[in-house]
This record gives C-alpha cells, structure tokens and sequence, in this order.
C-alpha cells in the first residue's frame, strides 16, 4: 500500500529519529514496533525482530548472514492493526514490511511458543529466546515483491569513461533512488562534502540527502560505506538519470575519485 506518513516513512528509510510525539515507539534493528506493539516485552521484540529478519532472507534465497547496516527494508510492526488471531498453539499477525522506496506491504507473520506458555500470552512475558519461541512468515509472503530490490541490473564501464571505480544502476525505482558508495579507505567529513557539492552542481531539482553511515555520522562505517537518497518528483527521468551520471563520473575525476570502489544507485 501508499505510504499515508510520508515523512515518518522517509525517517525510518534514512534510520533517522522519529519525531512523531504522537505514537510510542520502540526498535530492535531493522524492526520498528509501535503504540501496542512497542509495550511488547523487550526479548519478544528482540527474537521477532532477529527471527523474521533470518527467515525474510532465507525465502529470498539468501543464506549469507547480512549485515544489519546493509538491510535495505524495514519491518514495522503496529504501524496499522495486527488483527491477530490465535489457533492451535500458533498466533498470526499482520506487519509490514518497508521497501527501499518507502512503499509497504502488508504481510502476515506468526509466532509460536514452544515452553508451554499461551501464544496470547506471548507478548507480554520477556524471557524469549530462540529456542523457546518460534517467529516466521507465512503463506501470503511473496519473495517477488522483495528480491527486485536486492541488485542493480546495470553498469558502466569505468575504462569507457575513465573513472577508477564502477557504477552499477538500476533506476526502476524513480524517482525515489537510494545511493550507497563504497570506498577503499576510511573517509571523513571534508571528504562526504565535496562529494555532496558536486551532487548538487549537477543535479538541479532533486532532494538530495546527506551522506552519511548508518548512525548518521559524516564519515565511513567500518565497511567503508557511506548512503544517502533522492527524490526526483516529478522530474523528468531521462534528464535527471543523465544527472546522476553525469555527477558520478565527475566524482570520479575529482581528487575523491581514487578512493572510490563503486558507487551504487538504485
């Protein structure tokens, strides 16, 4: 569905603080928990935030431990009614999942107790671990709806346009694009801005956020990552993804360029 928050969406695509005073909010890495869910014991939102990540990849395909920085989706729990039901042991609630785009989808999850206690009971007792609780996902998650977002389908060719790092692209997505760049060294703040100054010569319209690691900071994570978005409304699409071009083969021309593995947009 459309998101009707626009800007508390936007907060938890950027992994800003939400500044909406009027819900409770409570997180445990990729998931959010709201108004009633976020009273929910602090082990039960732990294993449900830990569980339904492992298995959300799992029905992707992926096996590979990810990183909690590099989830590009979010979960939100309680942002809309759960309508749980309980049956044989078992409860089923509805949550949402966040795409990159800030675009969710309503899906159901369950959890199951295996120590005896009641599933109604569940929420509300914190001694959950993951071999007394279960968590997963159920029949009406459609893998299709998420595994798009997971890898650019296209890239330039560096020696093409003489640039030390590739770009891989996948603009599917506009106008609302998120970018990740991936250095071969630690970076800093000086070094974020005069990438950030040359975004904006080059791109005219678009909102442009600040790059910066996943605690908001102006300076690389320990992968050497930086990430930021835009936004390009009503843009034209052709004109503004010849920005964006535009604008990463400047970068890397510029002094930065030779500290640039690869940039990402998509």
């Amino acid at each position: 569905m459309a998101i009707s928050d626009e800007q508390i969406y936007r907060q938890i695509k950027m992994g800003e603080k939400i500044e909406n005073k009027n819900r409770e909010w409570a997180f445990s890495g990729w998931a959010l928990f709201c108004d009633e869910a976020a009273a929910f014991s602090d082990t039960f939102r732990e294993e449900m935030a830990t569980q339904l990540l492992k298995k959300f990849y799992l029905m992707l395909g992926i096996t590979t431990e990810i990183k909690i920085h590099k989830v590009k989706f979010r979960l939100m729990v309680g942002g809309t009614p759960l309508k749980t039901i309980y049956k044989d042991g078992y409860a089923f609630a509805m949550v949402e999942i966040i795409n990159p785009i800030s675009l969710s989808k309503a899906v159901t999850a369950y959890w199951k107790p295996k120590n005896g206690e009641l599933s109604e009971n569940a929420v509300h007792i914190n001694v959950w671990n993951s071999e007394n609780i279960e968590f997963g996902w159920c029949v009406d998650f459609d893998k299709n709806d998420y595994i798009r977002y997971l890898k650019p389908e296209n890239r330039l060719d560096k020696k093409q346009f003489d640039i030390p790092f590739d770009i891989e692209y996948d603009f599917s997505l506009y106008p609302d694009l998120v970018l990740t760049i991936c250095f071969n060294q630690k970076v800093f703040k000086n070094e974020i801005e005069q990438i950030e100054n040359i975004l904006s010569e080059e791109i005219k319209k678009a909102y442009i956020s600040e790059l910066t690691n996943e605690n908001q900071t102006k300076e690389s994570n320990e992968d050497n990552e930086i990430f930021g978005m835009f936004d390009f409304h009503n843009d034209d699409f052709t004109e503004a993804t010849q920005q964006i071009i535009d604008s990463f083969i400047k970068i890397g021309k510029s002094n930065i360029g030779n500290k640039i593995n690869k940039i990402v947009i998509q």
